[in-house]
């Protein structure tokens, strides 16, 4: 304590505050995990791997959905989007032109996953591993 004087911590800035704070348009949009928590724990990410996925939710978002996951899992692919706009994605005439896009994107097997989008998705549940 003697003669020690502390610097003062520097003012913290929110990440999810910025984009309004510099007047940018995603200022309004919800925050959007990493691209790679959609990679199954074990499996290399790559940046073309990562640029897939991106475009792979690009596709279902064109639906009309706003939040989406496409979930990595080596060969195949899942699709989330929330619980309650499961039914409306089955349901959506465009849904399999757009999950085929999906699919030619680099999946040997794209599907909906019926119990929606989560948090974590990609991890497999421990009973799993």
């Amino acid at each position: 304590m003697g003669g020690e004087r502390r610097r003062a911590a520097p003012e913290r800035v929110h990440h999810q505050h910025a984009p309004r704070t510099l007047g940018l348009r995603a200022s309004d949009k919800p925050a959007l995990a990493c691209l790679s928590s959609r990679v199954e724990l074990g499996i290399r990410i790559s940046p073309e791997l990562l640029a897939r996925i991106d475009e792979a939710e690009a596709i279902v978002r064109a639906l009309g959905f706003e939040v989406v996951r496409v979930r990595h899992r080596g060969g195949s692919a899942t699709v989330e989007v929330p619980a309650g706009e499961v039914d409306r994605l089955l349901a959506h005439p465009e849904r399999d032109a757009a999950l085929r896009a999906v699919a030619e994107l680099g999946w040997a097997e794209v599907a909906v996953d019926p119990n929606g989008y989560r948090p974590g998705g990609a991890t497999p549940p421990p009973e799993a591993r």
